[in-house]
């Protein structure tokens, strides 16, 4: 049967690659679809605009693979088996000059390309519903060239729409018919969810209340005692300086009366337009219901954060937006600045029905929400994880999360499943606010999705270093009121602390605050990446023998907020130490040669010259052998050829790691770093060392 598509950009060779059922199975098939095409045909296609053929010649005129890498092109992962001679050698898919004009075939070039089409089909889906297409490319040699990826959709309303689900990305987040999408999103997960929690009738003090006539909207601000229980929603974004109208103890009786709107910032009144197109009447903004110059007041809305954001109908993130000025309801792109933008298309698919639709190939681009403004903000984080339903207008998209699904408006939603996306454990938003100890994992589950979140948390940028416990204070108390039977103490929890003390910062070059803000066995007290030897988390059977926790106390700085900044803190242990001298490196402390020695806090000392590329690469690899650090002189002694050394004390705490520990007055100490025995063949002789040691009971601060 013949169909000629309706879309553009598709050679015939194209655009009936999977013209036929038999066609489609060979390309879902392990071996995948196989077919050729003459490097006439192929110039011809690309001078013609052929999107497939296009997206080849495009990456080998790209300049150096190093430049493909950068500009993002492509998945990184598709680049792996390329190196520069490879490369180098794509003049076969070099067939047009600047100008456009077919270059002059040359006797060494192959008459001939091959291609190798594979169809992806997500797990889950119908054999019919294909997510993607990756097509490789070889010379007539058979020597590999290019391996790319295209994302694969049908319209809404054609024939393929039936079978293949996925649709075209809708870039017009502000359209009717994208709020009509949301509110859907919204009555399915409020009245169908079974795991979602319900709007909770808790109510933040203020609101902002949206009063429409006709198409106009006027704002202000209205006590919640005054106005019984309301659904409401609450936005989340990114200040980016100091914000152009906020709630003052001077200003409260005209924000009451009404706020200017051209006084407001285009990300609050982006907000103020979504709250008003999905039905609801009031808006929650930090900046306009918390009374900004009042401490009290401030002191008073942060402790009740989590509630907030938890008992809000839907939270709306500005994720795209880089201050509260610019926005997130403009027409979105996955294109980049400088970079050729992606062709569209469209090939024949053959319906399981007998007949012949069309869907689209675009070539894949990958978004990592990680990179958003939003999510490099600290305060941000909690108030994504507290809320129940999110609405995230990405840079790309805005796509939907709730504790039962995912979903965006066209796209892939696997796409949103990474850093950036994650969501609490279900555990947290229990109703009976407690998990029950012989729940089956319920109790594990929460910890390791702790572990996870702070991981992720600490890799976010904050303004004041003080607000580092603040801004993760509504999350904590979430998780205490779920396990009822813990304490927290100053990030970690207390039936947890053996086996989560036991953490490594991976930053080059870790540091810690000048000014108190955690005890030093937190991980709170420094900044940067966050880990544990060998991903060793939460496990009890990971801790050491003979070691307990005898008293943990914690001083809040205010009654008020419990979960937020530390006055002052110790943790008192019981455990096998040993006291040795160190001269700095890693691997040379007295007695441990070749076990890793990892400070938490002090400057590296680089004994030749700053590193360059590939002493970063090692350092971020974690290979620190080369390197030396400084050793702060009020702790150190001299060896007798003048050598710089200090005596550190090793305090056993799992299997295979050991806090290393300064003295910090005559019964105090303090964490510098981890010691992680395990020699270079993978064995674990913690035993054999501490053989000589004795069992002290120190207190930590």
């Amino acid at each position: 049967m013949a169909v000629t598509t309706s879309g553009p950009n598709a050679c015939e060779t194209c655009r009936s690659i999977l013209a036929d059922k038999d066609l489609l199975k060979r390309a879902r098939s392990e071996e995948g679809l196989n077919f050729e095409v003459s490097r006439e045909c192929f110039q011809d296609s690309v001078q013609r605009g052929c999107g497939i053929c296009s997206t080849f010649h495009e990456m080998a005129n790209q300049g150096s693979l190093a430049e493909i890498r950068a500009q993002g092109l492509f998945d990184p992962e598709e680049l792996d088996g390329l190196d520069e001679e490879d490369f180098e050698s794509m003049e076969a898919f070099r067939v047009l000059d600047a100008a456009g004009q077919p270059l002059p075939a040359k006797a060494s070039l192959p008459g001939r390309l091959v291609r190798n089409i594979h169809a992806e089909v997500m797990p889950g889906r119908a054999k019919f519903d294909i997510t993607s297409l990756r097509i490789a490319a070889w010379s007539a040699e058979n020597r590999y060239h290019l391996d790319v990826e295209f994302d694969a959709c049908a319209v809404e309303g054609g024939l393929a729409a039936r079978y293949v689900r996925t649709r075209p990305l809708n870039p017009f987040v502000s359209s009717a018919s994208s709020f009509a999408m949301v509110r859907k999103w919204v009555s399915d997960c409020v009245n169908s969810h079974a795991h979602c929690p319900k709007p909770k009738q808790s109510l933040p003090s203020r609101l902002i209340l949206i009063e429409s006539e006709d198409s106009m909207a006027s704002y202000r601000i209205v006590s919640t005692e005054k106005i019984g229980q309301v659904s409401y929603a609450a936005l989340s974004y990114v200040w980016g300086g100091p914000q152009p109208v906020m709630l003052t103890q001077a200003n409260i009786p005209v924000m009451t009366s009404h706020i200017d709107s051209a006084s407001l910032p285009k990300t609050v009144l982006d907000a103020l337009h979504t709250t008003r197109n999905l039905g609801l009447q009031y808006l929650w903004v930090d900046a306009l219901c918390i009374i900004q110059d009042l401490e009290a007041d401030k002191n008073h809305e942060i402790a009740r954060m989590d509630e907030i954001y938890h008992s809000a109908y839907v939270t709306i993130c500005a994720a795209s937006a880089s201050s509260c000025r610019a926005g997130f309801l403009e027409d979105k792109s996955q294109e980049f600045p400088g970079v050729p933008a992606r062709p569209v298309s469209h090939i024949i698919f053959p319906c399981p029905d007998g007949r012949l639709g069309e869907i689209q190939l675009t070539p894949t681009r990958t978004y990592d929400p990680i990179m958003e403004p939003l999510n490099s903000r600290a305060w941000c984080f909690q108030e994504r994880l507290l809320s129940p339903r999110v609405l995230t207008y990405g840079s790309w998209q805005m796509y939907w999360q709730c504790q039962t699904m995912q979903a965006c408006d066209g796209g892939d939603v696997s796409r949103f499943e990474q850093a950036g996306t994650e969501r609490m454990s279900m555990f947290a938003f229990d109703e009976a606010n407690k998990v029950e100890a012989d729940a089956t994992g319920s109790v594990q589950a929460l910890y390791s999705n702790w572990i996870g979140l702070i991981q992720e948390y600490n890799l976010r940028n904050i303004t004041d270093p003080q607000d580092r416990l603040p801004a993760l204070a509504g999350i904590a108390k979430k998780y205490a009121q779920a396990l009822a039977d813990d304490d927290y103490c100053a990030g970690l929890w207390k039936s947890q602390l053996l086996p989560t003390l036991a953490w490594q910062n991976g930053d080059a070059k870790p540091s810690r605050p000048e000014q108190y803000r955690a005890p030093t066995w937190s991980w709170v007290s420094v900044d940067g990446e966050l880990f544990w030897p060998d991903d060793a988390q939460v496990m009890e059977s990971w801790m050491a023998k003979d070691v307990e926790i005898l008293d943990c106390h914690i001083t809040p700085l205010s009654a008020d907020v419990p979960f937020g900044r530390v006055k002052d803190a110790s943790l008192t242990i019981k455990a096998w130490t040993k006291t040795v001298i160190w001269d700095g490196r890693v691997h040379t402390a007295q007695g441990i040669e070749g076990y890793e020695m990892a400070l938490d806090i002090l400057p590296l000392e680089w004994e030749d010259q700053e590193p360059g590329e590939d002493e970063m690469d090692a350092i971020l690899g974690r290979d620190r052998t080369d390197l030396k650090y400084q050793i702060p002189v009020t702790y150190t002694e001299f060896t007798a050829d003048g050598e710089r050394v200090m005596p550190i004390t090793l305090m056993r705490i799992t299997d295979i790691a050991a806090l290393i520990l300064e003295k910090d007055a005559e019964h105090t100490h303090r964490r510098l770093g981890l010691a992680v025995f395990q020699s270079p063949d993978g064995s674990d002789d913690a035993d054999a060392y501490f053989s000589d040691g004795q069992v002290q009971t120190l207190v930590i601060l």
